[in-house]
């Protein structure tokens, strides 16, 4: 519901000041009755008995247990813009939390009928020089945190938008909304320029940095938390300050980016650092969303090796592999953002169909018009090859995980889900070798 200014109408302003207000005068201010009652209960709640009215003091106390804005009956037509005492509902939403756990405290109170206008206390207060009754009733009100897969606008707020997935979910998203909705919040805001131009509000915050995310995060009503994409850190401890803080403010939902390959057993370490963290989102009592994305298809540039170069394919292990345009997932991800809590816990996004090593050399002899050879070479003869072309131990090692993954099948499961959300087939490796 959008935030109402104020209300020339006499009459109600008179019931109001004697107390009559009633069931049917309130639907004439605010639709949707019995939502409005609950949140009067939360004004109860932090305002105390009745008699106190809503000044700018009240109000910003009123702010702080989650009170969005005040209804504000005016006798004669007053300024729209001056009237919202300081524009405080437009933070209000930061404090959902707090505002869902005064509501509960407070309890319904639709039982008290006609008295409603009398015990909370309408009161006259004068504002630019004409006189209004403030009402303790909300009518611009907030969706709690908990439930937020239901209707309004949502503040969203992205993580990693300077890398390309979620840069590219972020594109997708301002095709769906306004971006004074979505906020980006990146350890550089420099490199988040571009957004900036667009509209989009830019926060610091850093992962390595908890004291930073709190305030970054704040207002979220969704946070898509990117995973911590370097190898050498220790991911699960970055991703837990990430929820702690989400958890500290209140957001109302976490959406994180997994692995199909999420799980403790897997030799890709971070499949085991995805699996982790999705067992601290489930702790966090927040509601959660895991992009379990399929293994990335432009990997193949370098996992299938130079194969132009050379006309060979050589990997220590072969397996089968969902491999998943990254542009793909950005997109599914702004669907599923959109949906506002319709997929909940662990959701696969994949590719329909998963290529192993062998397969993937016959698409590429296909695309290149000339025989690509495949073989599986022993490990050790992998590695010395890999350090004589001058990688780093630590990356062989890396990789030597996910071909271990490939051949033990932890990437081979596939989920019609992606082409559904995308309303047509997922891009296949065909199209990524293509372009490699």
């Amino acid at each position: 519901m959008g935030g109402w200014g104020t209300e020339s109408s006499i009459g109600i302003a008179q019931q109001a000041e004697n107390g009559r207000v009633g069931k049917t005068e309130l639907d004439l201010l605010a639709p949707a009755l019995s939502e409005v009652v609950e949140w009067v209960g939360v004004l109860r709640h932090c305002c105390g008995d009745a008699g106190g009215f809503v000044d700018d003091e009240a109000g910003h106390d009123v702010l702080r247990h989650g009170l969005e804005q005040p209804v504000l009956v005016a006798e004669q037509a007053v300024d729209r813009g001056r009237l919202h005492l300081g524009q405080l509902g437009d933070r209000a939403g930061r404090h959902r939390r707090r505002a869902t756990l005064a509501k509960e405290a407070c309890g319904r109170v639709d039982d008290r009928g006609p008295s409603v206008g009398r015990g909370l206390g309408w009161r006259p207060h004068r504002i630019n020089g004409s006189k209004v009754l403030i009402a303790t009733i909300l009518l611009s009100y907030s969706v709690p945190a908990s439930t937020d897969n239901t209707k309004g606008v949502t503040m969203i707020i992205v993580t990693g938008a300077t890398g390309a997935l979620n840069g590219a979910t972020v594109d997708y998203l301002l095709r769906r909304m306004a971006a004074k909705d979505i906020v980006v919040v990146a350890r550089d805001v420099a490199k988040a320029n571009t957004f900036a131009q667009r509209g989009v509000e830019i926060r610091h915050g850093d992962y390595a940095d908890a004291a930073s995310l709190p305030a970054a995060f704040d207002g979220a009503d969704q946070l898509l938390l990117v995973s911590s994409s370097d190898p050498g850190a220790d991911a699960v401890s970055l991703h837990r300050n990430a929820i702690e803080a989400a958890t500290a403010v209140g957001v109302g939902r976490i959406m994180y980016t997994s692995h199909q390959a999420a799980a403790p057993a897997n030799p890709f370490r971070p499949g085991q650092d995805h699996f982790a963290t999705e067992q601290l989102l489930a702790a966090s009592g927040i509601p959660w969303t895991s992009l379990r994305n399929g293994f990335y298809a432009h990997s193949l540039e370098w996992l299938a090796g130079p194969w132009r170069e050379t006309g060979l394919i050589s990997v220590p292990h072969d397996g089968p592999v969902s491999w998943t345009a990254r542009e793909d997932a950005a997109e599914a991800a702004a669907d599923v953002l959109a949906s506002k809590g319709a997929y909940d816990g662990p959701t696969t996004l994949t590719a329909s169909s998963a290529l192993t090593f062998a397969e993937v050399a016959k698409v590429a002899s296909e695309l290149s018009g000339h025989t690509i050879a495949f073989e599986v070479v022993d490990e050790d003869e992998w590695v010395a090859a890999q350090a004589a072309a001058g990688r780093p131990e630590h990356a062989t090692g890396f990789l030597l995980g996910f071909y271990r993954a490939a051949r033990d099948g932890f990437f081979a499961g596939t989920d019609p889900l992606l082409g559904q959300l995308l309303g047509r087939e997922p891009r296949s490796a065909r199209e990524a070798l293509a372009m490699a």
